[in-house]
């Protein structure tokens, strides 16, 4: 990930979260990271109504990220969408 992009996804992650009140943030699921898989990808597959750089944003909310590094094995808690 370019630190652009970087920068792009921890500033829409600021933004949401004013508007997202990430204590009350209803959890759908858990979800496990498969190998070779970014938090893209799970967003992709996981929140596929959401543009993806909402669903990333969303999904770093809920589990408390301050990055979009992710590892193989590593549980994600998934957000429920209105």
């Amino acid at each position: 990930i370019t630190l652009v992009a970087a920068v792009a996804v921890v500033t829409l992650a600021v933004v949401l979260a004013t508007f997202v009140d990430a204590t009350a943030a209803q959890v759908d699921h858990a979800t496990t990271v498969s190998a070779g898989q970014t938090l893209s990808d799970v967003a992709a597959t996981q929140l596929p109504r959401l543009p993806i750089n909402d669903a990333v944003a969303r999904i770093q909310l809920v589990n408390g990220l301050n990055t979009s590094q992710v590892h193989a094995g590593q549980s994600l808690l998934i957000p429920a969408m209105p």
